[in-house]
């Protein structure tokens, strides 16, 4: 039998095959990730991403690496920002060689949205931020107070307050310890309540000063934050000119994240001063001044009060701080 001898080879001409895999975003950005074989043939890879399901209309990023060759899978991806919150995106991949260019199928992520973190109970708590697209968190809207001091006989100063729109981590460890500041029994200052971690800051708020326990004593300071140091104001008192034994009194209020506590009046309407003005941010309010005691009559709580407000009267508690955040998550 004949022996015909000769060659054969060449080519195959095959389209490129590609996958999409996955995505890691957060709020704004996304890491998408597929795989391409080339089949060969040099292949230029993108990938497409749009609002619209049927990618109406989209927008592409060339995948890294690109152009790809031989005929193994290979692993390409592709950050995307720019994304607008809580918004679902789709997105795929077009392979490109001189053979022609496959598209995959679509998948689809939705960006992450703001999430509310609120704590008025006193304590300490571990709280886990998502981290996402490999991109360092930030809190929004941060709003912190410290616990109120407790009344002596002269009011309570109310916590001190810290205020940020805008508080980032300087990396990608999204574990905080978050410290809710109790209020202070009677005559006894309020505890500071914190936010911090291995890549947040410690941002702090100081507890209210107790008011004092002494008869027409002075009120107790805020605590210290953003605000001002105010202090209590000063009370008043009348002893008995022969026993020494107290008549009247008009203790000082405590103050408050919005100015000083009131002084004690007294010789006829013995009046204990009024607390210092507390304030309010993002919906919540605190921060006032307890009122101090009077023979006659007590001093009124500072306006706008709430968490963190200084005890009024004789040995009130002070009312627990409170921390509230807002950060980005699934929604």
């Amino acid at each position: 039998m004949p022996i015909h001898r000769g060659s054969f080879g060449g080519a195959v001409n095959l389209l490129p095959s590609a996958s999409v895999t996955s995505a890691n975003q957060n709020q704004n950005a996304s890491i998408l990730s597929g795989s391409v074989t080339a089949n060969g043939a040099s292949t230029t890879v993108v990938f497409d991403y749009s609002t619209s399901a049927t990618f109406a209309t989209f927008s592409s990023v060339t995948a890294s690496p690109s152009p790809v060759t031989g005929f193994s899978a290979t692993a390409v991806s592709a950050t995307i920002t720019g994304l607008a919150e809580a918004t679902t995106y789709y997105y795929r991949i077009r392979a490109t060689s001189s053979i022609g260019t496959t598209t995959t199928s679509g998948l689809s992520f939705k960006t992450w949205g703001l999430i509310q973190y609120a704590n008025g109970t006193p304590g300490s708590y571990g709280v886990s931020i998502p981290v996402g697209a490999g991109t360092a968190p930030t809190l929004r809207y941060v709003f912190i107070f410290g616990g109120g001091g407790g009344s002596g006989y002269a009011g309570g100063g109310g916590g001190g307050y810290r205020l940020r729109d805008s508080y980032a981590y300087s990396g990608t460890n999204g574990v905080i310890t978050v410290v809710v500041g109790g209020g202070g029994g009677a005559q006894a200052s309020g505890a500071t309540s914190s936010i911090g971690g291995a890549n947040l800051t410690t941002l702090s708020a100081g507890g209210g000063a107790g008011g004092s326990p002494a008869w027409g004593g002075n009120g107790g300071g805020v605590g210290s934050g953003d605000n001002p140091g105010y202090g209590g104001g000063t009370g008043v008192a009348f002893y008995d000119s022969k026993t020494g034994a107290p008549i009247a009194q008009g203790a000082g209020g405590g103050g408050g994240i919005g100015g000083g506590g009131g002084n004690g009046s007294g010789a006829v309407n013995d009046t204990g001063g009024n607390g210092g003005p507390g304030g309010s941010a993002y919906g919540w309010t605190g921060g006032a001044g307890g009122g101090g005691t009077g023979s006659a009559t007590n001093g009124s709580v500072g306006s706008s009060s709430g968490w963190g407000t200084g005890g009024t009267g004789t040995n009130a508690g002070g009312s627990s701080g409170l921390v509230t955040f807002y950060y980005y998550g699934p929604v």
